[in-house]
C-alpha cells in the first residue's frame, strides 16, 4: 500500500502538459493530439512566442536596416496591436479566438520587449523610459489577470457526471487506483476506497449508495 500521496492527491492529480483535467467538459481549455492533451493556454502562448521571437531573428539576419527603420515605438505599436485580442477574449471565450488570443500575446510578449529593452538608446532617458516600460507592463499584466480570474467559468458546475475530481470520467481513468492492494492508497479504515471504488466498478454510474446528513440521523434517533 502506497503512502506517499494521499487518495485525494491522485484523484486531482493533472498531467503535467494538460494543466487542466482531460475530461470532456474541459475541452475549451485543452488541444488534443491524438491522445496527448496540452494547455490551450500555454501551448498557444509558446507558439506565439516561437513565432515572434523567429520574426525578429529573421527580420535582423536578412533585413537589418528594416528592423532599425521601425524602431523601439514601431516594434511597441505591432506588440500593442497584438496584446488587444486578449482584453476581449474573457469575454469571448470561443476555443479558435483563444488559440488565436494566446498566439498574438506571445508574439506582443517578444515585440513589446524587443522594442523597449533592446532598441531603446543606452541613455538616462532611456533607462528611466526601460523602467516606466517594465513597470507598465506588471500593472498591465495583473490586472488582465484580474480580469480572467472574474471573467473565468467554472466549468466543473456545468459536469453532468459529478464534477471533478469524482466524475465518471476521471474515476474510470484513475481505477487502478481501486484495482488491487498493492496500487491502492493509504485511506484510514478504507471507507472512501470502497465507496470510490463502489462508483467506478457500476457500469451505470449509479451506485447504490445512501448518504445520511446529520440531521437525518438525529432524526432517526428521536423516532426510534
Amino acid at each position: 500500500m502506497r503512502n506517499e500521496r494521499t487518495l485525494i492527491q491522485e484523484l486531482c492529480k493533472v498531467s503535467a502538459l494538460a494543466h487542466h483535467p482531460e475530461c470532456a467538459c474541459f475541452d475549451n481549455h485543452l488541444i488534443r493530439i491524438g491522445r496527448l492533451a496540452l494547455c490551450l493556454g500555454c501551448t498557444s502562448l509558446s507558439i506565439g512566442l516561437c513565432l515572434g521571437g523567429a520574426i525578429i531573428c529573421l527580420g535582423a539576419v536578412f533585413n537589418p536596416i528594416a528592423i532599425v527603420s521601425v524602431g523601439c515605438f514601431g516594434h511597441i505599436l505591432v506588440g500593442l496591436v497584438c496584446f488587444a485580442p486578449t482584453l476581449v477574449q474573457p469575454y469571448w471565450q470561443k476555443k479558435w479566438f483563444k488559440v488565436v488570443a494566446r498566439c498574438a500575446l506571445g508574439v506582443a510578449i517578444v515585440f513589446l520587449w524587443f522594442g523597449s529593452l533592446v532598441l531603446l538608446p543606452e541613455t538616462p532617458i532611456g533607462m528611466v523610459l526601460r523602467g516606466v516600460f517594465v513597470s507598465v507592463f506588471l500593472a498591465v499584466a495583473a490586472g488582465t489577470l484580474a480580469i480572467r480570474k472574474r471573467k473565468r467559468q467554472e466549468v466543473w458546475k456545468c459536469c453532468e457526471s459529478g464534477g471533478f475530481p469524482f466524475c465518471k470520467e476521471n474515476l474510470g481513468r484513475k481505477e487502478f487506483l481501486f484495482d488491487d492492494e498493492s496500487g491502492r492508497l493509504a485511506d484510514a479504515d478504507g471507507v472512501l476506497v470502497t465507496l470510490l471504488a463502489k462508483i467506478t466498478q457500476d457500469s451505470n454510474g449509479a451506485a447504490d449508495i445512501e448518504f445520511s446528513t446529520a440531521d437525518k440521523l438525529l432524526g432517526r434517533g428521536v423516532d426510534g
